[in-house]
């Protein structure tokens, strides 16, 4: 794998947003690879990651629980489903013709589209050199291979602009999202989904992970898009993993107004933090009970762990799990991509058909799809259930 020092992650004197000379150190990830400072604004509060070491280029994918977890590529055909509700309420793309599809990823959006609306022009972009070969060669695709900041988009072009899960990854947050309202029509509208920074208390699982450039929190996203001169048509629910906005360009006279976050966010991001360095310590040092539990457990049911993500590698890593501990581990959707996990065989969920269902217990090894995964599993006829962070099964 190539090797590279990204100079455009090195440590900055400024912060993105607010271009304030307050950052300073606040948390070293995990086992980064990449020699990570996590550094805070101390202003506005926005989270920048900084790395200090040459580090590997597009690693192999990892599910793992620290900071070296590196990706799949599979996490936007996961949260593709969550988003046909907001454009099934909020988009007409019978109105829409040209499209700006940022970070393409496998092609998720661009089947959903071809599948559903015909002949509408896609510009996809995309720097990873082999997933995208299902949908570059489309007529209707005019496709980049290679990062954002290295595309130069005509002004006022698109209607419609996907912005998922990319603009973490950003040399500059702040930038991207100025240049895609300067590449959108005025009228055109912004999907934009990042993932929510939550402390959870049940945290086991490295937030800052190695290819994440910047960490969002809702309102200071959301009072940051509104400073640049985005409309919002619709907001998301704050407490959901994902941060989403539907975001209007609204006039030729819109032009950028002082940024103003909130002067407290900054101090309690501060304190969620150092709160969150002893949680994921103590919380790890219980998943030996954790396992013990599911232990004594298999003695009269099969355990079938459903989640082969970053869960499960803290389970395995940190509760020391065992092979001979579960009978199976499920993933609906990293099945597509992987074998295997940690050395234990991936299985879709519809193997549960060849089970006995009175013998299963599942343990939900998942925080943000546990409802869907139980009522997946109801739907076979499994209804004994050990669930990720809850206390007992009555929380169902």
């Amino acid at each position: 794998m190539e090797m590279r020092k990204n100079m455009m992650l090195s440590i900055k004197n400024s912060c993105d947003f607010c271009e304030s000379d307050q950052l300073e150190f606040i948390y070293s990830p995990i086992n980064t690879r990449r020699g990570i400072e996590l550094n805070i604004c101390n202003f506005c509060g926005l989270l920048h990651s900084f790395s200090t070491l040459d580090y590997e280029s597009r690693p192999q994918g990892s599910m793992s629980a620290n900071a070296d977890r590196s990706s799949f590529r599979y996490t936007k055909d996961l949260v593709a489903g969550r988003y046909l509700e907001v454009f099934n309420d909020h988009i007409d793309f019978n109105d829409v013709d040209t499209i700006l599809d940022i970070g393409s990823n496998r092609g998720a959006f661009i089947r959903w589209i071809n599948s559903n609306y015909k002949e509408k022009k896609i510009t996809a972009i995309e720097p990873h050199p082999e997933i995208p070969e299902s949908y570059s060669g489309l007529d209707n695709v005019e496709f980049h291979n290679c990062r954002f900041e290295n595309v130069d988009l005509s002004q006022n072009t698109y209607d419609f602009a996907y912005c998922v899960h990319t603009l973490e990854h950003a040399v500059s947050a702040k930038s991207m999202l100025l240049d895609i309202m300067d590449s959108l029509n005025y009228g055109g509208i912004l999907f934009l989904a990042v993932p929510n920074i939550i402390f959870h208390n049940d945290v086991i699982e490295e937030l800052f992970i190695d290819p994440h450039t910047f960490h969002f929190n809702y309102g200071l996203l959301k009072a940051f898009v509104l400073s640049i001169g985005f409309d919002i048509i619709y907001a998301g629910d704050k407490s959901e993993p994902d941060i989403i906005f539907l975001l209007k360009k609204i006039s030729k006279s819109s032009k950028m107004v002082q940024f103003k976050p909130n002067i407290n966010h900054a101090s309690k991001v501060q304190s969620e933090i150092k709160k969150y360095r002893k949680n994921i310590i103590t919380n790890r040092n219980d998943l030996k009970n954790s396992a013990q539990k599911l232990r004594e457990a298999a003695k009269s049911k099969k355990i079938i762990v459903w989640g082969g993500g970053r869960i499960f590698d803290a389970l395995v890593t940190y509760g020391e799990l065992e092979k001979n501990d579960i009978h199976m581990v499920i993933d609906k959707y990293l099945c597509t991509y992987v074998n295997e996990i940690r050395g234990y065989k991936l299985y879709a969920p519809d193997i549960i058909e060849s089970e006995e269902k009175k013998s299963i217990l599942i343990y939900v090894a998942s925080r943000d799809y546990a409802d869907e995964i139980i009522d997946e599993a109801k739907s076979y006829g499994i209804y004994d259930f050990i669930i990720f962070g809850r206390k007992s099964v009555e929380d169902i």
